[in-house]
């Protein structure tokens, strides 16, 4: 990979925050996302983007910006290394005191970094920073805000452990991963949970947060809307009027429930926070396979339910079928028989009328003789 533009004077001073924006094909928005970016209020940032080897325009657009703003760096990968190698990538080339991933179809509005650098800036009660946020959708119309989301925020220990854990999967909670971190937390988060990384695991960015809870002091969410996260997909978010049959689908397919399970245990079993992680989590997947088993059932009734009632109306019709051809067939008989028994009553009136004759003529006969 190579640098696109050497460092200046400014770039080479240690900028408070560092936004790395890993990026694959990601010429529809990217021209946004950077835009909200340098848009910000708050101006003591650099931005570093790894383009993985787009095929797309990708990095052309990218370029033009970086020639216009020395805040920006920009890379690009001589091959793909994958997304999440794209993402310690970025990270690796931070010297910053805070540090932000940012995906390259997302919008933040322009007071964001200043409220989390505030928070962060104003205690050291917390690590990470984060504002509510909006879904919305590839033409920038809102779809949900995630109002509820801050109850995730306060200092790390066993209530707030249990909070993040009991919280569905669709809740808004994975994308925390795209909060504010001290970067002294997120370099111990990535020396203890590289193998989410290097496994590509299922979930990775909710587990990478809870270890980085597990790790650090806690995160503030500010309650102020600042950021929009887009959905470019048939992702539906999570609807409360279908409760049951959402958490299932919507916290996590259930071929990764072992996978997920045990990667969370792994990434809290050295810390205080493992017994009520173990215990949240094996209730949580055992009511998970509870509903699964339930509605695979109801299911299973369903379709047979419908099975029994496909072969009654395929009997039903079958009969009426039948009925229908012995009604005609019979019609057909009784129209037979009777041409047959006019026949019969022909032929017999006939030689009846024959035998009246001869036996007239027989008598006829004997008279005259006599």
């Amino acid at each position: 990979m190579k640098s696109l533009k050497t460092n200046t004077s400014q770039s080479r001073n240690i900028c408070l925050v560092t936004i790395g924006l890993p990026v694959f094909n990601g010429e529809e928005y990217i021209s946004q996302a950077i835009e909200s970016v340098l848009l910000q209020n708050f101006n003591n940032f650099q931005l570093i983007i790894s383009d993985n080897s787009s095929s797309d325009a990708t990095y052309q657009i990218a370029k033009s910006y970086a020639d216009l703003d020395e805040r920006i760096i920009l890379f690009k990968q001589e091959k793909n290394i994958g997304p999440f190698k794209n993402f310690q990538y970025v990270l690796n080339k931070t010297n910053s005191k805070y540090f932000m991933w940012f995906a390259h179809d997302d919008v933040m509005l322009p007071d964001f970094l200043q409220e989390c650098v505030n928070n962060l800036e104003s205690s050291n009660k917390y690590d990470m920073a984060f504002t509510t946020f909006s879904n919305i959708d590839k033409y920038n119309n809102s779809l949900v805000r995630y109002i509820n989301i801050t109850k995730l925020s306060g200092v790390s220990n066993q209530k707030l452990i249990a909070k993040y854990l009991l919280s569905k999967e669709a809740s808004g909670k994975a994308n925390l991963f795209y909060s504010l971190y001290r970067t002294k937390l997120l370099a111990k988060c990535i020396k203890d949970l590289d193998f989410l990384f290097i496994e590509e695991a299922w979930g990775a960015d909710m587990i990478f947060i809870l270890g980085a809870l597990v790790r650090g002091k806690g995160i503030k969410i500010s309650n102020k809307n600042l950021f929009n996260k887009r959905i470019t997909d048939n992702h539906i978010p999570f609807n409360k009027n279908n409760y049951f049959r959402n958490y299932v689908h919507k916290s996590f397919p259930i071929d990764f429930l072992h996978n997920y399970k045990n990667n969370i245990l792994r990434v809290t079993r050295e810390s205080k926070y493992f017994i009520i992680t173990f215990i949240i989590i094996q209730i949580r997947c055992l009511f998970i396979l509870g509903i699964y088993k339930y509605f695979q059932i109801q299911t299973n009734t369903h379709h047979a339910i419908n099975h029994i009632k496909h072969n009654r109306n395929l009997f039903l019709n079958h009969i009426k079928h039948n009925k229908n051809l012995f009604l005609r067939d019979s019609k057909k008989i009784w129209t037979s028989l009777r041409i047959f028994l006019y026949d019969i009553r022909v032929v017999l009136r006939r030689y009846i009328s024959i035998c009246k004759r001869l036996i007239k003529n027989k008598i006829a006969n004997f008279f005259r003789f006599k």
